[in-house]
């Protein structure tokens, strides 16, 4: 995103108002998903499932991004990337809440917005050096590189949490 007016600007000539509309689909079509869609989709298909496939359409979106050829091509691989990341993170801290220890639970959460916070310092930093001194497709090569790991990761988040469920209802029984 905060290279995104740069690298339009630079393969269409776009300026304010056209990033502007471009930001503003992808802020609606983040909203409609967050309300209407992710939320059944984690009860019917699990958090670390939803939480992968979320990265996973982030990733494609991503690596697609360069090989987009008009602005009506850039703007639907935005929106859905921005609709994977809308289906990823809500799954995070329901994962963490879910499954940390209750006494370390705020400590993680925690540790995680401070992971976040941190990403969003480096992520641009290193996006703008990628557009300035490789290419200008570079942020959204290395970002897709970067999202990659992180579709395993939740996967296993997944896995630990449906043990950690089939655990406490053993528990209950007992």
């Amino acid at each position: 995103e905060s290279v995104f007016g740069l690298w339009t600007n630079a393969r269409y000539g776009w300026g304010p108002h056209e990033i502007g509309w471009a930001f503003a689909i992808v802020g609606v079509a983040s909203a409609i998903t967050q309300i209407f869609v992710t939320g059944p989709l984690s009860e019917r298909y699990g958090q670390g499932r939803m939480l992968a496939i979320g990265m996973g359409v982030t990733m494609l979106c991503m690596a697609l991004q360069p090989l987009s050829v008009n602005g009506p091509m850039t703007i639907a691989l935005l929106t859905l990337s921005a609709v994977g990341q809308s289906v990823a993170w809500p799954n995070v801290s329901a994962l963490i809440s879910e499954t940390a220890d209750p006494h370390r639970q705020g400590q993680i959460l925690g540790l995680n917005n401070a992971m976040g916070a941190l990403a969003r310092v480096v992520g641009p930093m290193f996006s703008n050096l990628g557009f300035a001194h490789v290419s200008i497709h570079a942020p959204y090569v290395l970002g897709a590189i970067a999202v990659a790991p992180t579709i395993l990761i939740a996967l296993a988040a997944g896995r630990r949490a449906q043990a950690w469920r089939r655990d406490q209802s053993a528990q209950v029984i007992d």
